[in-house]
């Protein structure tokens, strides 16, 4: 299975993104600011196995140590 990264998934363009590879198959790790946003979007791809959310602001260079370490 592949797998897409998409940072700022909480955003039209982001959201968007994220469910069409979704519906492409591949899984999604998708990270944004807004943890309620990010879990709207896991509801909207709707299988955990396609999708992990990680709530986190990449413009903090302290932010990716709190990035998952596992699917």
């Amino acid at each position: 299975m592949q797998v897409a990264v998409v940072t700022g998934a909480t955003g039209g363009i982001g959201f968007g993104c994220a469910t069409r590879l979704a519906e492409m198959g591949m899984a999604v790790l998708a990270t944004g600011r807004n943890a309620d946003k990010l879990a709207e979007l896991a509801r909207a791809i709707g299988d955990p196995d396609r999708v992990a959310t990680c709530a986190v602001d990449l413009t903090d260079d302290d932010a990716p140590g709190g990035s998952p370490t596992s699917w």
